[in-house]
């Protein structure tokens, strides 16, 4: 399986790519470093974030 790396998941660009690879076959590391990122994608689109090191 393909696993992508998304850096930047909450900013604008970002969120549009996550709810676009929602469904895909590839696994999705969600990387974001902003609180508000974090935030927007939890409950915009109910993902959780991972640390710069684990992405």
């Amino acid at each position: 399986m393909t696993t992508i790396a998304l850096f930047g998941a909450g900013g604008k660009m970002g969120y549009r790519l996550s709810t676009n690879f929602r469904g895909s076959p590839y696994s999705i590391r969600h990387v974001e470093i902003s609180e508000a990122g974090k935030k927007r994608l939890k409950t915009g689109l109910g993902i959780d974030t991972v640390s710069v090191d684990d992405g």
